[in-house]
């Protein structure tokens, strides 16, 4: 999915209404727009839970916000609203809930007129940079998660989440 999304010669907007969180979240990034409604909230919960973030999430983030705010966010699992993912520059505009699908409509509309071969153009290129930093990072996250999946850590952090209670994690 993410390659085929960074593959699409033409534009993507990413309309987020509710939780972004996990792969929605990666997803959103990889799309060239994002629009959130006001009570949109992003995330990455995956650390707090006992797994590693998703492929592209620690590359797309550090590229986005930088080191400090990538580890804040990745390692307290903490969500962000929609006005926060804006002010770090991870959404283009926010906008109320129930003008949601109008904005994006309008949008999709005003980028419709783009030549599209220059579009095409500067795609491929923001990609094949974005592409190569991507590369390195998705060997080493299917080796880490099936580490991962096969920990005692991994286990009793879904156990936890499940039961709505704080993980003992022992790091095995």
């Amino acid at each position: 999915l993410y390659r085929k999304l960074m593959d699409l010669e033409k534009l993507t907007i990413a309309a987020v209404n509710g939780m972004a969180l996990g792969t929605g979240f990666e997803i959103s990034l990889l799309c060239d727009f994002t629009v959130a409604a006001e009570s949109a909230k992003f995330g990455m919960p995956e650390l707090s839970a006992g797994a590693y973030p998703g492929i592209f999430s620690v590359t797309l983030l550090w590229q986005c916000i930088g080191k400090k705010k990538t580890t804040e966010l990745l390692l307290t699992g903490k969500s962000l609203t929609a006005i926060q993912a804006e002010s770090l520059l991870l959404v283009n505009e926010v906008v109320p809930d129930d003008r949601l699908m109008d904005r994006v409509i309008e949008l999709a509309k005003d980028l419709a007129i783009a030549a599209p071969l220059p579009v095409a153009m500067f795609k491929a290129r923001t990609n094949s940079i974005l592409r190569a930093l991507l590369e390195e990072e998705m060997s080493r996250f299917v080796e880490g998660q099936s580490l991962i999946f096969k920990s005692h850590d991994f286990r009793e952090g879904i156990k936890a989440v499940k039961e709505k209670r704080i993980p003992v994690f022992r790091g095995e």
